[in-house]
């Protein structure tokens, strides 16, 4: 089988491995890139350019109802299916964008993910290619949950792109992309309730702050429970059903969507990363100063699937 053979390889075309690819294809080297979904990573397809088109109109419709009668007359109405028309207006087009500028730079671009199969080989989209550097730049992807039920469960990329908001949502998990999803279904009128094995929400932040974020957020309706354990969603004729132990009782409540917000973990499961000897844990892809792999020195990482810790 031929072998392609590249100088850089860069496996992710987000807002990281793109600067990899870019930067070096103007060097003059030989480079390629790789992604197994649509071009552009998560925060300008799927992430956090959409979010804050969404976000920002059911801001000023809390401002509003907090100011009214203070010379805000009359609230204004949202309407989700005009606000999600015009939050494709953002996104339809970066990944053709984003495939039309790497091509101009000469690099070739692969729509799956690859394999290692040793130190400086892959396997991509049924060819072999090797590269003298390789870049993971894979991002994260939302963190699988263990109990029966849990193919039934929507994502963020579902929830940023809904046809019609549910009157009912329960967010499993309670980091800051769930507050915020709960703050902008909560606004727009659905109901929420959030739940947690944690004791409070945002743990890694000040308690003052998470004290008055939760204030706010039962201003608006939101219900928590903490220390809870999800053990089980079914699908019933028109709703879904949650299972959930607190202090040893099963409790169940009905709902119209399920969202997994139990955090993020990083996208490197498909990549063989042993093969190609490649240290890693749980939180991503080791690295050392230069951002290179302490194992395999071909090897390179940058943004959300580098091993760093951030609250």
């Amino acid at each position: 089988m031929d072998k392609k053979e590249f100088d850089v390889f860069v496996i992710g075309s987000g807002v990281a491995g793109r600067l990899v690819a870019e930067k070096c294809a103007k060097q003059q080297l030989k480079v390629a890139i790789a992604d197994n979904r649509a071009f552009g990573g998560t925060c300008a397809n799927r992430g956090c350019d959409p979010k804050k088109v969404i976000l920002g109109p059911t801001e000023v419709l809390e401002l509003s109802k907090n100011l009214k009668g203070k010379g805000i007359v009359s609230l204004p109405t949202l309407n989700w299916k005009a606000l999600q028309k015009f939050k494709r207006t953002f996104t339809e087009f970066i990944p053709k964008a984003v495939e039309d500028n790497l091509e101009e730079l000469g690099i070739e671009l692969y729509h799956q993910s690859p394999k290692f199969i040793d130190e400086t080989t892959l396997t991509v989209e049924g060819k072999t290619v090797s590269a003298k550097k390789i870049v993971i730049a894979t991002g994260n992807i939302p963190r699988k949950l263990d109990f029966k039920g849990n193919s039934l469960l929507k994502t963020s990329d579902d929830f940023l792109n809904l046809k019609k908001l549910p009157k009912h949502i329960i967010f499993i998990g309670t980091g800051y992309i769930a507050m915020e999803f709960a703050h902008m279904a909560a606004r727009c009128g659905s109901k929420v309730t959030m739940l947690d094995h944690n004791a409070t929400v945002l743990n890694q932040f000040d308690d003052d702050l998470v004290s008055e974020l939760i204030d706010i957020s039962k201003q608006l309706g939101i219900k928590f429970v903490f220390n809870a354990e999800v053990v089980k969603v079914k699908k019933l004729k028109k709703n879904f059903k949650v299972q959930y132990i607190k202090a040893d009782k099963e409790i169940a409540i009905k709902t119209q969507m399920v969202v997994n917000t139990s955090g993020r973990v990083p996208a490197i499961a498909t990549l063989n990363l042993e093969k190609g000897n490649v240290a890693y844990t749980n939180a991503g892809i080791s690295y050392n100063h230069f951002m290179q792999n302490p194992l395999n020195k071909n090897v390179y990482s940058c943004g959300d699937v580098s091993a760093i810790v951030n609250p």
